[in-house]
């Protein structure tokens, strides 16, 4: 399930139709996995999570892309999709571009780096680094290229990025998940 959509803000508060294309441009990325290919590792609320915050995001004139469930293919087409945005916004000249970056799923550190769970995680992925980063994305990569797309001026374009992760460690897999050096997200 994805969407996109950009409500009109009258600027005080209340929706109306603008007279004008506002000069800065705001852009989201919401994810919600919680139905995990192996079932072990299926979460309660991150849908929810995530649609109350694309909610929130699209009532502040966001344009919002919400993925549930999300494959890493569909997150990667997002991510370019959400960067072809930035860079259009950021040639047009825009006086301000902020991206929002929502995760709501499983997450993990390794070697000082956060992860993000896409849905095809299974116990087999999660018995070495290699299978975690084979079904995981790093933030901070993508967090990296948008800072790059924006350019250098402080104060103008931002990167906002929330993981909002389950760290457990599931039961049926603790030697495993032990072996992988992993202390949650980094803070």
């Amino acid at each position: 399930h994805a969407s996109s959509s950009l409500p009109k803000d009258d600027g005080a508060g209340g929706s109306s139709e603008l007279s004008c294309v506002p000069k800065d441009a705001r852009f989201a990325l919401v994810i919600g996995n919680q139905n995990y290919r192996q079932p072990e590792l299926c979460l309660s609320n991150p849908i929810a999570d995530a649609r109350a915050m694309a909610e929130r995001l699209q009532s502040l004139r966001f344009d919002t892309t919400s993925l549930e469930d999300a494959t890493r293919a569909s997150i990667d087409d997002a991510f370019e999709a959400l960067h072809d945005k930035v860079v259009n916004a950021v040639e047009e000249e825009k006086k301000q571009t902020v991206v929002f970056l929502y995760f709501a799923g499983h997450g993990l550190n390794i070697d000082g780096k956060n992860y993000i769970l896409a849905k095809e995680t299974d116990n087999y992925s999660l018995t070495n680094q290699r299978g975690v980063k084979a079904c995981s994305i790093a933030p901070e990569e993508l967090l990296d290229n948008l800072q790059e797309c924006l350019g250098k001026e402080r104060g103008k374009n931002m990167c906002i990025c929330i993981l909002d992760c389950c760290r457990n460690i599931p039961e049926w897999a603790p030697d495993r998940m032990r072996a992988i050096p992993s202390s949650g997200l980094i803070e």
